[in-house]
């Protein structure tokens, strides 16, 4: 399932987690079960962080090579 998580966007990742989340706090689960869960959020974590990590490094690369940024404005 690791190969699942791969392919996943960060928003996915993020709906998963939510999705795991809501699951272990509202319902009266196995333990096996909870683990089950538990560990799938700590893959999902580890991706979602990958992820942040990734784009973190693509914009300090950008910042570096002395790309101007304009704040975004709203009309």
């Amino acid at each position: 399932m690791a190969n699942a998580s791969q392919q996943l966007g960060f928003e996915a990742i993020m709906k998963n987690l939510e999705a795991i989340v809501s699951q272990m706090e509202n319902s009266d689960l196995e333990l096996e079960k909870s683990i089950s869960l538990f560990e799938e959020g700590m893959r999902l974590t580890q991706e979602g962080e990958k992820i942040l990590a990734n784009a973190q490094q693509r914009v300090e690369l950008l910042l570096k090579n002395g790309t101007e940024t304009v704040p975004f404005e709203e009309n």
